[in-house]
């Protein structure tokens, strides 16, 4: 069954953490994401939230708590420590 997951944080500035997210397609590839989307408030484009969607939720449990993610997020940007949604029902 298709997971999805909704990860909402603040980066400092949006076109190095886009670049930086876009460099990282393989790794979450790697870590179940099929699919992802990206949103933000219009208007401030400061607050980010991603959408994926993955089949192994175990495997990218590791992925969010791994020491690579980390890093790449701070030198992203990242400002704060991301809220993360995930589906409890599938419709």
């Amino acid at each position: 069954m298709t997971q999805h997951i909704l990860i909402r944080h603040r980066v400092k500035d949006f076109d190095k953490w886009f670049n930086a997210f876009l460099e990282d397609e393989s790794n979450r590839k790697d870590n179940g994401v099929n699919h992802h989307n990206i949103f933000n408030v219009p208007g401030d484009s400061s607050d980010v939230v991603v959408h994926l969607m993955l089949d192994d939720i175990e495997r990218f449990q590791n992925f969010l708590n791994s020491d690579k993610l980390k890093v790449i997020m701070e030198s992203a940007g990242v400002e704060d420590k991301p809220v993360i949604y995930h589906n409890i029902t599938n419709s």
